[in-house]
């Protein structure tokens, strides 16, 4: 049990810092990539309306 509690800090592994930096990244990176796909969808649906508004949309 001493070599157990020797090795962690209050129940943690040195390799949960690494992985906690690495989950925050990932989670970062998908909120940025989400907020882009949101932008980019709204400026296809203006486009869409605006060629709409226009007449050159083509009904099929």
């Amino acid at each position: 049990m001493n070599h157990a509690m020797h090795h962690t800090l209050l129940g943690f592994c040195w390799w949960d810092l690494p992985a906690l930096i690495i989950l925050i990244g990932i989670i970062v990176f998908l909120i940025v990539r989400h907020s882009k796909l949101k932008r980019y969808e709204r400026e296809l649906q203006d486009a869409i309306d605006e060629k709409a508004a226009d007449g050159n949309l083509i009904d099929e």
